[in-house]
C-alpha cells in the first residue's frame, strides 16, 4: 500500500492551511507555522495566533473538525473503503482514534532564513508510527486472519457495504487497544517555505503543507 492522497483530500487540507495568514507588519514567520500546525493538529490556538490571522477560536476549531474528518476518510480509502458507505458509528470511532493519535503530533521550529520575499523555516518533525508499525508488522498476519474467515464464509451473507463495515472494525479492534503505546519514527527536518500569496499576505505554500502533513502520520 502506498500513502497516495486524493487532490480533493489535498485540496481541503491547503485551503485550511491558506486560511490562516498573517499580515507583514511585525511578521514571526516561525510563530505563523507553529501557530497553523497546532491548530491543525493538536486543535491548540492561543489569542495572540488568532488575532495575527483574523480568526475566531470557533473558525480554528472548524479547521481542526476538518482536518480529522480528511484524515479519517483517507484511512479509509487507505484500507480500501469508502468512508461515506460506513455507519455514523464507525466513523465516530475514526474521528475519535485520530483525535488522540493527533494529540501525539510532535515537531520543533528551528532557524529561520530569508531568500527575497520568501522566508525559509526549519521544521523538525518526528513522525508518528502508529499506522506504520501496525502495517509493517501485523498487517499481513490480520489480513491472513480475515481471509480465513472469509473463506469459512463468515461474512458470506454480507454485502459489500457490510463487509466493508467488518472489514474497518476489525481494524480499528486492533487498533485502538494500542492507543497507549504510540511511537515515533526517527525525526526528519524540512525546510517549509512561507511567502506573500497575490493579497500581501503570508502563507505556507501548498506544496509545502503537503509535506508536512505527509509527514505528521507515518503510513507505511
Amino acid at each position: 500500500m502506498k500513502k497516495l492522497k486524493l487532490f480533493s483530500i489535498f485540496a481541503v487540507m491547503a485551503f485550511c492551511l491558506a486560511g490562516l495568514t498573517a499580515c507583514g507588519g511585525g511578521f514571526d514567520p516561525a510563530a505563523l507555522l507553529k501557530g497553523n500546525l497546532d491548530v491543525i493538529y493538536l486543535g491548540q490556538c492561543d489569542d495572540s495566533h488568532l488575532k495575527s490571522v483574523g480568526l475566531t477560536k470557533e473558525e480554528a476549531q472548524e479547521y481542526y473538525e476538518d482536518g480529522i474528518l480528511v484524515e479519517a476518510d483517507y484511512f479509509a480509502s487507505y484500507f480500501d473503503c469508502e468512508y461515506d458507505n460506513l455507519s455514523e458509528a464507525t466513523q465516530q470511532r475514526i474521528v475519535d482514534m485520530y483525535k488522540q493519535i493527533y494529540t501525539h503530533s510532535k515537531y520543533e521550529i528551528g532557524d529561520v532564513s530569508k531568500n527575497g520575499e520568501t522566508y525559509l523555516v526549519a521544521l523538525t518533525i518526528s513522525p508518528i508510527d502508529f499506522i506504520s508499525k501496525f502495517v509493517n508488522e501485523d498487517y499481513e498476519a490480520f489480513y491472513a486472519d480475515m481471509e480465513s474467515r472469509y473463506n469459512s464464509g463468515e461474512f458470506e451473507a454480507m454485502s459489500d457495504e457490510e463487509f466493508d463495515e467488518a472489514w474497518i472494525i476489525a481494524i480499528l479492534d486492533t487498533l485502538e487497544p494500542r492507543l497507549d503505546s504510540i511511537g515515533y519514527l526517527e525525526p526528519e527536518t524540512i525546510s517549509v517555505q512561507i511567502a506573500k500569496d497575490t493579497d500581501g499576505y503570508y502563507t505556507i505554500t501548498d506544496n509545502d503543507f503537503s509535506r508536512i502533513d505527509n509527514m505528521i502520520i507515518q503510513y507505511e
